[in-house]
């Protein structure tokens, strides 16, 4: 006859419970790129890929300082290149690449999906104080093909109120829904901006690709520049090859290949 089988342990509750609860909390995380250039970011586990630091993020932040950063100053930003320069990141995350720029003197513009506003807030909150400009947080989805203005061009860098760092509450971009009438052609130089980045955004189906190219499109003139960090996987360089060649045309691309 088989062995009598061991008694089941009684489940604790209590222990699930804590469990939960600790993923369910807000975790400020500091960044050091260098000595004397740190930052917070704000992670939280439970809402997906995008509420945590990835690697192509820290290697896009550490590949901002080595080529921007003159150290001339603690954190950079006093002899930077990307001093007053209008930033946009795009699937921001926990907004860690954006933070770096802003660090080193930006004016940046966090964008991600509904559900990771808040955190991006958190963060702009937590480095509010370490800041020439404040951070600008939107809802964007890729594909809405909108004008996204500065918002903070208009603020006083010495501004105190949160209402500043965490940005007003637009009415979000249709979210995915390609607009029927939408012009691919760059928006005005005034409404665009300097730089545009993204880190490990690349994971995501194709059809989301193109999307990508269609954003970055509509925030972009000639003289933007775009900078992508992300893992190598099979497929994404036959990507931009193929189906990416407007997009090279009008804007200048720079990717950041990490090995996996």
């Amino acid at each position: 006859s088989s062995p009598p089988s061991p008694p089941c342990k009684p489940i604790d509750f209590k222990a699930l419970h804590l469990a939960r609860m600790e993923r369910n909390k807000f975790k400020a995380r500091n960044i050091k790129i260098k000595d004397g250039f740190e930052f917070i970011v704000v992670e939280k586990s439970g809402l997906g890929i995008g509420s945590l630091v990835w690697d192509a993020g820290e290697a896009l932040s550490r590949y901002l300082v080595d080529r921007c950063s003159k150290g001339s100053s603690e954190n950079g930003a006093d002899d930077s290149e990307l001093k007053g320069k209008r930033v946009l990141e795009l699937g921001s995350g926990v907004g860690i690449a954006g933070t770096c720029a802003a660090m080193l003197g930006a004016r940046v513009t966090l964008t991600d999906k509904k559900e990771l506003v808040d955190l991006l807030r958190r963060t702009a909150n937590e480095n509010k104080k370490r800041l020439a400009f404040p951070m600008h947080v939107q809802e964007l989805e890729w594909g809405s093909c909108n004008c996204l203005f500065h918002h903070a061009d208009n603020q006083a860098s010495s501004s105190s109120s949160s209402e500043s760092f965490t940005g007003s509450k637009p009415e979000p971009n249709s979210w995915g829904k390609e607009e029927k009438n939408a012009k691919s052609t760059p928006v005005q130089e005034e409404a665009c901006f300097d730089l545009i980045l993204g880190a490990d955004i690349l994971y995501v189906p194709e059809d989301s690709l193109r999307l990508l190219l269609r954003e970055i499109q509509a925030q972009s003139t000639a003289k933007t520049r775009t900078i992508l960090a992300f893992k190598y996987r099979k497929g994404y360089l036959d990507f931009f090859r193929c189906d990416g060649i407007i997009a090279i045309i009008i804007i200048i691309i720079i990717i950041i290949i990490i090995i996996a």
